[in-house]
């Protein structure tokens, strides 16, 4: 599978975790999820402590769902997708609509009895008929968490993996398989006293791995998240093999008056 083919599988997978985060109460392993009070977050990513890189972006939720996500690059947009969501018996449809480059695309999650999550697919197309990715092979623990489960791209039969490992209940490790065989990716989360996942660190498995769109260490991510009394993370930092940390993310939260 080219890199392309498995960037777009594993982005589907990321965009339909951040969507059903909180659906039907479920935790659907998101590490880091926003809270449901939560109206509006402005996130500026950094170069260094003092120079901001030129991006920024806006998120607009309601209830912990996504609803909105702009992004700009010195003030010239280069992202406006907006998402809605229609309920079903067992299910749930979101449109996302791509408004400055006039497209979309439609996400349906299928839920059984026991609201954990049998099939999610993804369609360019309004007839809902011919998917382009398919996820299946949902593995639960008897506890009810997710542990793995399996991305198809239907025109190719390729697949991409994804293990979960858990220690008193929180998530301890992700690990990411191509073609279900070989391990690409491990991201190992610790948690402060509060419960709060505040270090992470990502593996390639390949020294020579080159990381575009963030800084990296030969095949190493390591960050350090700063959380806010709500439990929403404000900040976060890459830390090298040496200790030092560099910010490289600050969000601003708007949150609900009651």
């Amino acid at each position: 599978m080219t890199q392309t083919k498995r960037l777009k599988i594993y982005c589907f997978l990321l965009l339909t975790i951040s969507i059903f985060g909180n659906t039907f109460g479920q935790d659907f392993v998101e590490v880091r999820p926003v809270s449901k009070d939560v109206l509006k977050i402005k996130l500026i990513s950094f170069k260094n402590i003092f120079t901001k890189s030129g991006w920024r972006s806006q998120y607009f939720y309601e209830n912990g769902n996504l609803l909105r996500q702009i992004n700009y690059y010195k003030n010239e947009l280069r992202m406006d997708e907006n998402y809605t969501y229609i309920n079903g018996i067992n299910s749930i449809k979101v449109k996302q609509n791509y408004t400055n480059k006039k497209g979309f695309s439609i996400t349906i999650t299928n839920f059984d009895s026991l609201k954990k999550i049998s099939k999610s697919e993804l369609y360019f197309s309004n007839d809902t008929i011919n998917p382009v990715s398919l996820r299946n092979n949902f593995v639960y623990s008897n506890n009810g968490k997710l542990i793995s489960y399996k991305s198809t791209h239907i025109k190719t039969n390729q697949s991409v993996c994804l293990e979960f490992k858990y220690e008193n209940g929180q998530l301890k490790e992700e690990l990411l398989y191509n073609d279900c065989q070989r391990l690409t990716k491990k991201t190992t989360i610790s948690y402060d006293k509060m419960g709060n996942p505040v270090f992470e660190e990502i593996d390639y498995q390949d020294p020579n791995s080159v990381i575009t769109g963030a800084r990296s260490e030969r095949g190493m991510q390591r960050y350090f998240y700063v959380f806010d009394k709500r439990g929403n993370w404000t900040k976060r930092y890459f830390i090298t093999s040496r200790g030092q940390r560099f910010l490289e993310m600050k969000r601003r939260i708007t949150y609900k008056t009651y």
